[in-house]
């Protein structure tokens, strides 16, 4: 990383997050991904020092399945990115959608240690039978095996 010329920062005077130009600085640390320096916010004006620290990125394993037909790829994220279920990601052919799935095996493969809470959709306007089959819904398509690695319990 070289000195950059601005960096999108939240100012600790006006809260606006948007461009504040560096106007000296220095970039060190590991592998040169944090900067050191003042910065001047483009909307207030207000002069601060600002420590910033690029993310690193990571490989996602990606298994992509369509039809009968499964491909490994993998997706470049920075570290500090979050990942939702129903998000979906740009892949080869078109694009690839998170699923409930998706978010349990990650954290398995990595040790999480905490559960995780999965949303079963049903909309505010629903009334009783209508989420009530909305959650029929949800568990009749979850892989039975998946159920018993989260204790088995519904909520």
């Amino acid at each position: 990383m070289a000195v950059p010329s601005a960096l999108v920062l939240k100012c600790a005077s006006c809260g606006e997050e948007g461009p504040h130009r560096v106007l000296q600085g220095r970039v060190g640390g590991r592998r040169g991904r944090t900067f050191h320096g003042t910065v001047k916010c483009t909307h207030c004006g207000t002069v601060s020092s600002a420590t910033y620290r690029e993310p690193r990125t990571v490989s996602v394993d990606l298994l992509v399945s369509w039809m009968d037909k499964t491909e490994h790829h993998t997706l470049d994220l920075d570290e500090t990115r979050a990942v939702a279920v129903g998000e979906q990601f740009p892949a080869e052919g078109g694009t690839v959608e998170v699923t409930n799935a998706d978010v349990i095996e990650f954290q398995k493969g990595i040790g999480v240690d905490l559960g995780t809470m999965l949303d079963i959709f049903s909309e505010p306007g629903h009334d009783h039978a209508r989420a009530a089959s909305d959650v029929e819904h949800y568990l009749t398509s979850l892989d039975p095996r998946k159920i018993g690695e989260l204790g088995g319990k519904q909520h």
